[in-house]
């Protein structure tokens, strides 16, 4: 440095004025000889990326070297979509770091409520200098828990590089994608892909529409139960290095709200979350069991070393939903007022029952409802044969149908064929008391005829007993019959009068008046 400041000193007088580089390229006052530091790299590192739950927003993202507890190297804020950027002193490439997300509110995509996080909410993600500068990244409850396991890696001996390339195997392995660097597409914004991006949305809002049933199950308000408050049962569980629902040294089962976490938390039932968030109407995302099945069913079956053996991997619904239907009966007829009452069922979940016809004019075209408890006017129709037909899809896009048949009767029956005819005189004048059976027909094409009520109203009112028998080769007709008595008058002629009412199996009715005049 002595031998540079001694060539500064004897050019500053020079009689042209170069620029450093210029009398460096020539060679000037042997410039060759300048002692200048090396050109080097960045001196800093740009680290960026989303902290999602729902997205946290006004979060702070610290930056440690591992183990936390050395100081803070740098921290940025998230904004209204969880993102953030800021910079850090020059990372070590293989050295490792943790970022930590605490504080701020997050917006729950189960229910759309703001959510403030408490003290020990926070959102971790564990990699190398090299890991944390190559590019956005996404810190998130999967990040929580894949440097949870790395911990309990490097809490065994494992080498650090070791321990979290076998985390990140086992994560990567489990969603099929890399949970730090892959971006996460918000499902409750808009439509998604089913790409890996869409797909991690939807693992995160499956894990909190599990959390918000949990609570519902136990009757709490929304935001009781949350995903922040799930995850550290969860971190809890795989304390042990596997879930299996039992902290580390502990034979006490983990719990939250009354949940008992095992092996299937995040299998069976985070797949059976994230099924029902589907039908959720904060799902904006346009993806359907049609598309997600496949993925759902992948982290059901998930059989690696994350989680224990017992109980064994199954799909969380393999089946298709039941329906039960009350009223109508199949075969049935009905008049008046119909009551269509009708249930699915199913060990998910039930998406949508819904319920059409198509010869029957329903409300609105259709009814969506479960279970389904409604009228219907069957007099605004006619008579005649119709059809309900009651489909169930449950939450993994499982279908049943049940079409009931059934019938609309409003006609009554009618009467006919009377014998001794309307108004026929009978002449007796025998000085005894007369026996007069009447006989007829009644006839119903719908429900079918059922029995005649006579009642005498002249001379006297009185109710009389008649007998009816269906035809053996016409089920819509059959014949009665009754009898009165007619004392004797020294012959004189008495008009004996009838009310004659016929009823059909559905007691629709029709009324006629019926005479004879009796000489006795």
């Amino acid at each position: 440095m002595h031998e540079t400041f001694k060539f500064l000193f004897s050019c500053r007088y020079a009689s042209v004025l170069l620029s450093l580089f210029a009398l460096l390229a020539s060679g000037g006052c042997n410039g060759d000889n300048l002692d200048f530091p090396s050109q080097g790299g960045p001196s800093a590192t740009l680290l960026q990326g989303v902290a999602f739950d729902g997205p946290i927003l006004q979060g702070t993202v610290s930056l440690e070297q591992y183990p936390p507890g050395s100081g803070v190297l740098a921290s940025g804020t998230t904004d209204q979509n969880g993102n953030f950027s800021f910079t850090a002193p020059m990372l070590d490439s293989t050295a490792v770091y943790v970022l930590t997300v605490s504080s701020g509110k997050t917006l729950d995509l189960a229910t759309g409520n703001t959510l403030n996080l408490t003290q020990g909410d926070q959102l971790m993600a564990i990699g190398t200098g090299q890991d944390f500068s190559g590019g956005s990244l996404s810190i998130t409850p999967f990040t929580s828990l894949e440097a949870s396991l790395a911990e309990h890696f490097i809490n065994q001996g494992i080498a650090m590089s070791d321990a979290l390339r076998q985390s990140d195997d086992l994560w990567s392995g489990y969603l099929g994608f890399d949970p730090l660097k892959t971006p996460v597409a918000n499902p409750t914004l808009g439509p998604t892909q089913a790409n890996s991006a869409g797909l991690y949305g939807i693992a995160l809002a499956g894990l909190s529409q599990m959390a918000y049933n949990i609570g519902q199950t136990q009757s709490l308000s929304p935001g009781t139960t949350n995903t922040f408050g799930l995850l550290i049962q969860l971190q809890s569980d795989l304390s042990d290095g596997i879930f299996n629902g039992l902290q580390q040294g502990s034979s006490t089962p983990l719990s939250y709200y009354g949940y008992s976490l095992t092996s299937d938390t995040l299998r069976k039932n985070l797949a059976a979350g994230i099924l029902e968030f589907l039908w959720n109407t904060q799902n904006k995302s346009g993806l359907t069991p049609l598309t997600i099945d496949g993925f759902a069913n992948s982290l059901a079956l998930n059989t690696s070393s994350l989680f224990s053996e017992t109980p064994g991997a199954s799909a969380p619904d393999p089946s298709a939903p039941t329906i039960s239907v009350v009223s109508p009966v199949v075969g049935q007829y009905y008049r008046g007022t119909l009551t269509i009452m009708a249930s699915a069922s199913d060990d998910l979940g039930i998406g949508s029952f819904l319920t059409t016809s198509p010869n029957l004019p329903l409300s609105g075209g259709s009814l969506d409802q479960n279970p389904l408890t409604t009228s219907f006017n069957t007099t605004s129709v006619a008579d005649g044969s119709y059809n309900l037909v009651f489909t169930a899809t449950d939450y993994a896009g499982h279908t049943a149908s049940q079409d009931v048949q059934f019938s609309v009767d409003n006609t009554p029956p009618t009467i006919s064929n009377l014998s001794p005819t309307n108004d026929q005189t009978l002449t007796f004048c025998a000085g005894i008391t007369e026996s007069v059976t009447v006989t007829g027909t009644l006839t119903d094409m719908g429900s079918g005829p059922n029995f005649v009520s006579v009642e005498e109203t002249a001379p006297t009112a009185t109710q009389l007993t008649s007998s009816f028998t269906i035809s053996s080769t016409n089920s819509t007709t059959g014949s009665f019959q009754f009898t009165f008595t007619v004392p004797a008058d020294g012959c004189k002629s008495v008009t004996y009068s009838f009310s004659l009412t016929g009823y059909d199996n559905l007691l629709n009715s029709s009324t006629i008046p019926y005479s004879l005049t009796i000489e006795n």
